[in-house]
């Protein structure tokens, strides 16, 4: 009698999806690498890179009466940081229900902010251009852009047009009442008013201005006997002629200098709205010598203009450059060490960088612009940002970085987001995102949509570049972002000031959308699990997730092989409240640290085979340390 062979124990095979990254939505999804998702909406890395649920948003503000268009903050000159929201044709200043109490002493590094979910908004000024605005701080003063407007906010009162009191040149000096004299100072291109100064000696009563066609003598005055100016009131002007006569000469001043002064107004079609039409501005300079540089007029695309030293009321009408060629605007600016980048639409005949630098010549900081790179170019004006020293910019292509060879100082721009440049690119409008900048994260909001770096995980990414870890939320209805006292903004459509939530003022109940439940999910790869050309069976023990404890968390573990279908619910409360916890749920725990759960459901012929791991409940946490898959081998796939 012959004994048969024991039959061969077939052999159990464990795979662990842990070390997670970001999202993966640019690769084919059996080629996403094991530590990342090609599908994980709402989810962010926490403070040790894991994957875990976002927090959701709250109304700070109703609606204010129109789309926003803008965020704005600065600190007032007394020590009171404020935030002022453009919304519509209009622009309100959060101002507080009860008097400010500085502190005693008062201090010059130590302000008292005022936030909107404290404080009411105040109508500061009508007439708002009803697109996006941009602002810059100088001086104690909030300076705005809208493309129309260039508005001052001193943070009382009312906002102001800044031509209204711009700074009045001097643009001659030394003058004989004949004319000629020295050229002091460049006509201002937000101030139609001009000043003339006369060395007057003895003779002629009739002085010649430098300019013919003017509009109105503003006032004329003289230096008296004691040396201080004095208003004249006897002279006629011939406007056309450019010309002022006294009716009585002058005294002669005894110091020999400038005895006439005579302010004159010249207003130049257009010249005003070269500045206020504008709509970006970056500051740039060197030493202490900075300057407000202005673009984004689209009738001047390819121009900038750069004020004063000193003065944002003053733009000098020859301070401006011809950046590249015109049929591709100037977007932004970026800086890198002490060059000035500009960056301008993509354009494949001319270059899309150009390198601005700063240079003394004596007294004088002399501004030059040098070529660039062709071929990247900014597709939108409002994703410029600097995430710590990384530069960035979206493009068409997807987000980019500037780096600098070592070797050559070559500039050149990097893609940076190619994890989800797969998604990123296909957005529609992209001309239309915004971006924002706060802790450590660099949000890209467009349709809805967050697409977010996090400076935390970089990468070398197929391009050989390196590149940012990427996560990406949906819901997220944000026309425009500020980070504000350490917390994220955003603006609606519909008028509304959102504010994202953190579970440690909020509690459990920041994992919601203004009371509205919150989906998310992580997905392991589709993956062949070693071997493309047998089937798999997915074993019941240990199969599951490991999970982050939360005061309340649940989830939902689903199978995809030949189709989605769910396999197990799981609840857990670590802060044991009878009111948090849903019996319906499978299975609870009281745990405070990490809990395996096991899915406890075989899968039996899985060509393929992917876990999906959702949360939809309303102000639950859902965050995971660990999947793991436990499988034998089967059958050769045959068909």
């Amino acid at each position: 009698m012959f004994k048969s062979d024991p039959p061969t124990e077939e052999k159990t095979y464990a795979k662990s999806y842990r070390d997670f990254k970001g999202v993966d939505l640019t690769s084919a999804i059996t080629e996403v690498d094991d530590s990342r998702s090609p599908y994980a909406p709402n989810m962010i890395a926490d403070m040790a890179g894991f994957p875990c649920k976002r927090t959701g948003f709250i109304r700070v503000c109703d609606s204010l009466g129109g789309r926003i268009n803008g965020i704005h903050s600065f600190i007032t000159a007394e020590n009171i940081k404020k935030m002022v929201v453009h919304a519509g044709n209009e622009l309100y200043s959060f101002e507080p229900s009860a008097p400010v109490v500085q502190p005693s002493p008062p201090t010059s590094y130590i302000y008292i902010a005022v936030v909107p979910e404290d404080a009411q908004p105040e109508l500061i000024y009508s007439g708002m251009n009803n697109t996006r605005s941009t602002s810059f701080v100088y001086g104690g003063k909030l300076y705005i852009l809208d493309g129309e407007n260039y508005l001052a906010y001193s943070g009382s009162g009312s906002a102001a047009q800044v031509e209204a009191s711009a700074y009045v040149p001097t643009t001659r000096i030394a003058m004989q009442p004949a004319g000629g004299g020295t050229e002091h100072e460049p006509v201002n291109l937000l101030q139609p008013k001009r000043i003339n100064q006369f060395a007057w000696k003895t003779g002629s009563t009739v002085f010649q201005l430098d300019t013919k066609n003017i509009d109105s003598i503003v006032k004329c005055e003289q230096i008296d006997a004691s040396g201080s100016w004095q208003n004249v009131t006897g002279y006629t002007a011939d406007l056309v002629a450019g010309r002022v006569t006294f009716s009585a000469a002058p005294p002669v001043a005894s110091t020999g200098d400038d005895n006439v002064r005579i302010t004159f107004s010249k207003r130049v079609s257009g010249y005003a709205e070269r500045v206020k039409n504008c709509t970006i501005n970056t500051f740039y300079g060197i030493g202490s010598d900075s300057r407000i540089f202005i673009s984004g007029n689209n009738k001047y695309r390819n121009y900038d203009w750069y004020s004063w030293s000193g003065k944002a009321d003053y733009f000098p009408d020859v301070n401006y450059t011809v950046v590249g060629a015109e049929n591709n605007a100037i977007m932004g600016y970026l800086k890198q060490y002490d060059s000035l980048m500009i960056i301008k639409q993509a354009n494949d005949q001319d270059a899309s960088i150009f390198k601005r630098s700063a240079t003394l010549n004596g007294s004088d900081t002399i501004f030059t612009t040098q070529q660039g790179l062709a071929g990247v170019g900014a597709v939108s004006r409002w994703c410029f940002g600097t995430l710590y020293d990384d530069n960035l910019f979206l493009a068409k292509d997807g987000v980019f970085g500037l780096d600098t060879s070592q070797v050559t100082q070559q500039r050149t721009a990097q893609v940076r987001s190619f994890y989800v440049n797969g998604e990123l690119t296909k957005e529609p409008g992209l001309e239309e995102a915004v971006c924002c900048v706060s802790k450590g994260y660099y949000y890209l909001f467009v349709n809805g949509r967050v697409y977010i770096a996090d400076a935390r995980q970089k990468n070398v990414n197929p391009s050989k570049s390196f590149g940012y870890e990427w996560f990406y939320w949906t819901d997220v209805p944000a026309r425009c972002a500020l980070e504000y006292e350490g917390e994220l903004y955003i603006g609606t459509d519909e008028g509304e000031l959102h504010k994202l939530k953190t579970e440690s003022k909020f509690g459990m109940e920041a994992y919601s959308d203004n009371g509205q439940a919150i989906s998310c999910a992580w997905a392991t790869k589709m993956d062949t699990l070693g071997d493309c050309s047998s089937f798999k069976r997915i074993d019941k023990p240990g199969t599951g997730v490991l999970v982050m404890p939360f005061a309340s968390a649940s989830g939902q573990i689903y199978y995809v092989a030949d189709g989605e279908k769910p396999v197990k619910g799981f609840s857990m409360n670590t802060t044991f409240d009878w009111s948090d916890i849903d019996f319906d749920n499978i299975d609870f725990g009281t745990l405070p640290y990490p809990t395996f759960v096991p899915a406890r459901k075989k899968e039996r012929k899985a060509r393929m085979f992917q876990i999906i791991v959702k949360n939809d409940a309303l102000n639950d946490g859902l965050g995971l340390y660990e999947i793991r898959v436990q499988y034998k081998m089967k059958n050769p796939i045959k068909r």
